[in-house]
């Protein structure tokens, strides 16, 4: 299936620049009527004054302090919207770091 730009419907974004170069973007967004899903995404500025998309990858503190606001204001939307339950999350979390 051919993507669909009209499909698309952003339900919930949220914008947050650290210093004058950087825009972190924290989005749900649901695709022909489907589970709604986040988005999260940086911008730079390039050296032309464009902003350029950019995967977030590793973050500054204050970055993730910004992402962290975000993605708590997502979660008190859903809380409003009911866009998934805690039934639709079911995970486990897998500890791999140095301390073990």
């Amino acid at each position: 299936m051919k993507y669909d730009k009209e499909k698309d419907k952003e339900l919930f974004k949220r914008e947050a620049d650290i210093g004058n170069e950087v825009r972190i973007i924290a989005s749900v967004y649901s695709y022909n009527e489907g589970t709604p899903k986040v988005q999260l995404h940086r911008e730079v500025v390039t050296a032309q004054g464009d902003r350029q998309f950019q995967k977030l990858g590793r973050l500054e503190p204050t970055a993730f302090h910004a992402v962290m606001n975000m993605l708590q204001e997502i979660n008190e939307a859903n809380q409003e919207f009911g866009w998934w339950t805690d039934d639709d999350c079911k995970f486990v979390i897998i500890s791999g770091g140095k301390d073990e």
